[in-house]
């Protein structure tokens, strides 16, 4: 068993996994085997992996329905078109939104994702869109845009950290106000909550707080289940950390082998290195208990496939010369997800403008196909419609990239994510995203 294996290696190196981590993650008992010399296993059977109606998500927020239902020139996506292609709302709403990085207690919850909700329900250009969708995801970050640190409400004299229990009651206090929201179907708990257990705080790594997370992350599904037992939850992982990160540490930490250039897995220790990083950063978050006792603590497993062009195995294209590369960069999803269906909440091919958004297609092509072997319960694209850059006068794209708080600024690859450009013309990506099965 690969527990077995990882205790004998463990004692063998005189290694240790934060005690914490261990503990969490002792109920996990995947019954897979090293990889050995054996070689990487066979890729799956692959389809096109289009997508019915019922799994396709559309993200809106208040910029997008500028462009609906006409806009400057176009005159195709109105909301009858939109509503007839997608299934579902998706909203993403960060843990506040305050501009200034810092509410107060008392302030927190004007800027936090039920108010945010509410507001973009309540604009006035929304009930006019005629959109009217059955089921509604939310999306809710809790590390800001740099993912650097976690968003938070003030606190004075402290460090802010997930055992600190003013912050967790806030946040789980957050979620319960967010679950009595009418229609909401999907929560998804962070997004690239995986990211934190890598992160350089003051020059530090928090891996110990990686562990209050994963209990933080229990006490808000219960909370939310308390309030509407409907609702489908689930945490948000990002899948280049996992793969990119997480994995290449633990071949170090294991001693499975040599890393390839980069820091890349080879494919024969790939699945092994995967499983040992779920074990360690996922897994305790799907479930609590041992085997066969497990009390499950997720609906699904949420996924975020934002690609920077220059990470591996891409480098620098979305067609890269090494198919084979990209498809295994994928494979193993199913074994991360561990019996879950996989939520992809967040998809793109990050772009400094808009000249080579036909990337953006072309990449989500691919992600398709490479997870067609696996249960997608839903996916949507990271944004509906690009934000314009203004030459004068309020900037849109400026609202993003340029806050008070410099933590707060997203990069300028959040302006070119849209499905459609800013005079709201189709680009070739929302009709990959729509194609039927």
């Amino acid at each position: 068993m690969l527990e077995a294996l990882t205790r004998r290696r463990l004692r063998m190196r005189g290694l240790a996994l934060p005690l914490a981590l261990l503990a969490l993650a002792a109920g996990c008992d995947d019954g897979e085997t090293a990889a050995g010399d054996a070689g990487p296993e066979p890729l799956p059977e692959y389809t096109a992996g289009n997508l019915g109606k019922n799994q396709r998500g559309l993200t809106l927020d208040a910029d997008d329905l500028i462009l609906i239902p006409s806009g400057s020139g176009n005159t195709t996506v109105d909301a009858t078109y939109l509503q007839d292609r997608f299934g579902l709302l998706v909203l993403n709403e960060p843990y506040h939104q305050d501009p200034t990085g810092c509410p107060s207690v008392n302030e927190a919850p004007r800027y936090q994702p039920k108010a945010s909700a509410e507001a973009f329900f309540a604009n006035a250009r929304y009930p006019t869109s005629q959109l009217d969708f059955d089921r509604i995801a939310v999306n809710v970050d809790l590390l800001n845009p740099t993912r650097t640190d976690l968003l938070s409400t003030c606190q004075p004299g402290a460090t802010v950290r997930f055992d600190l229990g003013v912050h967790r009651e806030q946040i789980i206090q957050a979620f319960r106000d967010l679950a009595s929201l009418d229609k909401v179907a999907y929560i998804t708990v962070g997004l690239d909550m995986n990211r934190y257990y890598h992160v350089l705080v003051d020059g530090e790594r928090r891996q110990d707080d990686y562990s209050n997370w994963v209990t933080l992350y229990r006490e808000v599904y219960d909370a939310i289940k308390a309030v509407n037992p409907d609702i489908k939850v689930g945490p948000g992982i990002s899948w280049n950390v996992l793969l990119l990160e997480t994995a290449p540490e633990m071949v170090t930490e294991y001693g499975l082998g040599t890393l390839g250039a980069g820091r890349s897995v080879p494919p024969a220790l790939l699945k092994e290195a995967v499983t040992l990083a779920a074990r360690r950063t996922v897994w305790p978050l799907l479930n609590t208990g041992r085997a066969p006792n497990q009390v499950p603590k997720a609906d699904f497993l949420a996924l975020g496939m934002v690609q920077n062009p220059n990470l591996a195995p891409f480098n620098g294209s979305p067609e890269p010369t090494d198919a084979e590369a990209a498809l295994r960069h994928f494979v193993n999803a199913p074994i991360v997800a561990n019996g879950l269906p996989i939520v992809l909440p967040q998809i793109d091919w990050e772009t400094q403008s808009g000249a080579n958004a036909v990337n953006k297609a072309t990449f989500l092509t691919l992600v398709k196909k490479a997870l067609s072997h696996t249960e997608i319960e839903w996916a949507a694209w990271r944004r509906f419609s690009d934000i314009p850059e203004l030459t004068g006068g309020a900037n849109p794209c400026g609202k993003y990239t340029q806050r008070i708080d410099p933590t707060l600024n997203y990069p300028v690859d959040y302006c070119y994510s849209g499905l459609l450009n800013t005079t709201g013309q189709v680009r070739q990506v929302f009709t990959v995203l729509t194609q039927n099965p």
